[in-house]
């Protein structure tokens, strides 16, 4: 008896119990074929706008640029080894191995 539970009200009778057997909890609910008239006080019309908008719009990004730098150490080279070239043709010139013009 303390594992059952009934209620009834005007509108409906519910019965629960737990099975002792399979460890849960069952019931039912019977409603009464009752005619409730329900006066409607109000009546609300529910409108939902639903608009998006879609717009381009540039973005600003960064460009790259690449900015091609020779290195100092490179132009010190080349210009000991005009300095040299020049310095070899020159001793040449004054040996007569070389004839102006070539």
């Amino acid at each position: 008896m303390l594992d059952t539970l009934k209620m009834e009200t005007d509108l409906a009778e519910s019965v629960s119990y737990l099975d002792t057997a399979s460890r849960t909890l069952r019931g039912h609910l019977n409603n009464k074929d009752i005619d409730i008239p329900v006066k409607i006080k109000w009546k609300e019309k529910i409108v939902y706008k639903d608009s998006i908008v879609t717009k381009e719009v540039p973005v600003p990004y960064e460009t790259i640029k690449e900015v091609k730098v020779i290195p100092s150490f490179f132009w010190i080279c080349l210009i000991v080894i005009i300095l040299e070239l020049v310095w070899v043709f020159w001793k040449a010139y004054k040996k007569g191995v070389l004839h102006w013009p070539f």
